[in-house]
């Protein structure tokens, strides 16, 4: 790893602390219900990334409008119904 000496160090971005430089870019995982609301599996995959050592997480893709919603696997947030499930997935990291 001496190509990469700071890879695992920690650093900060703005007032965000981040236990490493290893990113997981945003990917639709389709682990969200039917109606586009968090569920506990998506919350044990993101969790599980967490756990096994990535330092910051992009969440996925997701519908900020109903009319942007390209399948019933994509998360939403175009209503305050889903707030409550989103902050669930803050602050994952183990």
């Amino acid at each position: 790893m001496s190509a990469f000496p700071k890879l695992f160090s920690p650093f900060k971005l703005g007032s965000l602390s981040v236990k490493n430089r290893i990113v997981m870019s945003p990917m639709e995982t389709h682990l969200c219900d039917t109606d586009g609301f968090v569920t506990e599996e998506l919350i044990a995959y993101y969790k599980e990334r967490a756990v096994g050592g990535v330092g910051y997480i992009t969440l996925e893709n997701t519908a900020i409008d109903p009319a942007g919603r390209v399948n019933n696997g994509m998360l939403c947030i175009h209503d305050n119904t889903y707030i409550p499930g989103l902050k669930k997935t803050h602050g994952l990291h183990p």
